[in-house]
C-alpha cells in the first residue's frame, strides 16, 4: 500500500543579523540567526555545528612616516563549542566572548565574518589563507579584498551570505559626576557614557558610616533609584559623614568607581540643571531641575548671549527641601518662543541672610 507523504522543501538560505553594536577589551557579541521568517515553518533548523566566527580587529596605528592608517589585525576563531545559543532550532541568539590585543596601536572597532566549518572560510586575493593557522601580521583590506564560497548551514544544506559585521570598540569607561551629597535629599551621581552606554544592572553601591560600619546595594534596592533619561542616579544615605563607593560599569565590562561623603545640612542649591539639554520647544517641553538643602525663596531668570534677561521661571517663591522639578515650554517673558541659541539660566535661593546661585547653560535648538 502506497501512502502519499507531503514533503516541505527548503532551499533557503539562513539569516545572520548583528545585535551587539559596541564590544569592549573582554565583552560579549550576540548575533541573531534564524533559518526561516516569522510563522515560517519550511525551514528545516539550524546546524549549530557550522556556526564559526572569524574575528579580526581594526586599528588605527602609525606607519614609518607617522601617518595613521587603519590596519586589521586577525585576533580569534569561535568555534561551535565557544558559542552559546538560546533559542529554538528555527530562531537562536548566538553569543560568545571577545578579547581584544591593543598592543598595535588604537583599536577602532571589531570585524566579524561567519564562516563554514567545512570551508576555507574567507579567502584573501592575494592567497593568503586567514582562518586557519592565522598569522598576527597586519594586512589591509576591506569587504571587497575577500570571497567566500560557503557560509553557515541549516539541516538541509542551505548556506548563509557570508558577510563582515563590525562593531564599535568601546575601552572607555563611564563618568560618574557627584552632583550632591546632601543627606536629607540624598546622594545624587550623574552617570554618562558616549560609547555602549551605562549599564543599570551593574550599579553597586557601598556606604560606610562614621563608625566603619559597611553596607551594599544594588540597582534593586529600596534605597536607590535611577533615572535612564536624565541619568541621575539617586542614593539615600542614613547618616551624614557616611562615605559612599558608587561603581558602575557600561555595556562593555568597563568600570567606573566615584566617591562621596555626605555632608550635614546648610543652606545649597545643587544639581540645577534642564534636560533635555539641548531642547526643541516644538517636539517637548524641557524639564528644570533642582536640588535644595532645605525650605528656601527661589528665584529663577534667564539671560540670552547679550546679557539680557528674556526668560523667568521663579520670582522669590517659597519650595520645600528635596529635588524640585518645573516644565519650562521654551517661552521667553514675552510669551513669544525663544530663539535658538544659548541661555544662561541663574538660580538664586536665600533663607534669612544665606544665599547661593548656580548658574547653568540651556541651548535651544529648533529643528
Amino acid at each position: 500500500v502506497l501512502e502519499q507523504q507531503e514533503i516541505i522543501v527548503d532551499n533557503s538560505p539562513i539569516g545572520i543579523d548583528a545585535v551587539t553594536t559596541h564590544v569592549g577589551p573582554n565583552s560579549e557579541m550576540t548575533f541573531a540567526v534564524y533559518d526561516a521568517a516569522v510563522g515560517d515553518t519550511s525551514g528545516s533548523g539550524l546546524n549549530i555545528n557550522s556556526f564559526y566566527v572569524d574575528v579580526y580587529a581594526n586599528i588605527v596605528a602609525e606607519d614609518s612616516s607617522g601617518a595613521k592608517e587603519e590596519r586589521v589585525r586577525y585576533l580569534q576563531r569561535v568555534s561551535p563549542e565557544q558559542i552559546d545559543y538560546v533559542g529554538s532550532v528555527d530562531s537562536l541568539m548566538a553569543t560568545f566572548n571577545v578579547n581584544v590585543d591593543e598592543e598595535e596601536g588604537e583599536v577602532a572597532s571589531l570585524s566579524f565574518y561567519m564562516v563554514d566549518a567545512n570551508s576555507a572560510g574567507l579567502q584573501n586575493l592575494n592567497g593568503s589563507p586567514n582562518p586557519n593557522g592565522a598569522t598576527n601580521d597586519h594586512v589591509n583590506f576591506g569587504p571587497s579584498s575577500y570571497t567566500n564560497a560557503n557560509g553557515v548551514l541549516d539541516r538541509a544544506g542551505n548556506r548563509s551570505t557570508v558577510q563582515q559585521y563590525r562593531a564599535k570598540y568601546d575601552n572607555t569607561a563611564p563618568e560618574a559626576e557627584v552632583m550632591s551629597s546632601v543627606v536629607e535629599t540624598g546622594i545624587r551621581i550623574r552617570l554618562t557614557d558616549e560609547g555602549s552606554g551605562v549599564d543599570s544592572t551593574s550599579i553597586n553601591i557601598t556606604s560606610i558610616s562614621s563608625e566603619g560600619e559597611s553596607s551594599t546595594y544594588g540597582i534593586d534596592s529600596d534605597e536607590v533609584s535611577y533615572n535612564e533619561n536624565s541619568g541621575i542616579l539617586t542614593f539615600a544615605v542614613a547618616e551624614f559623614g557616611s562615605t559612599v563607593e558608587i561603581e558602575v560599569a557600561d555595556n562593555t565590562g568597563n568600570v567606573a568607581v566615584a566617591e562621596a561623603v555626605s555632608e550635614s545640612l546648610q543652606l545649597s542649591v545643587t544639581d540645577f540643571h534642564i534636560f533635555p539639554n539641548p531642547f526643541d520647544p516644538t517636539v517637548r517641553e524641557a524639564t528644570v531641575e533642582f536640588i535644595l538643602s532645605k525650605e528656601a525663596q527661589v528665584s529663577i531668570e534667564g539671560l540670552d548671549f547679550n546679557g539680557r534677561k528674556v526668560i523667568e521661571l521663579a520670582n522669590d517663591e517659597t519650595f520645600a527641601p528635596g529635588v524640585q522639578q518645573m516644565s519650562f515650554a521654551g517661552n521667553a517673558i514675552d510669551g513669544q518662543q525663544l530663539a535658538n541659541g544659548v541661555y544662561f539660566l541663574r538660580i538664586v535661593v536665600k533663607n534669612g541672610d544665606d544665599q547661593e546661585e548656580q548658574v547653568f547653560k540651556a541651548v535651544v535648538a529648533k529643528r
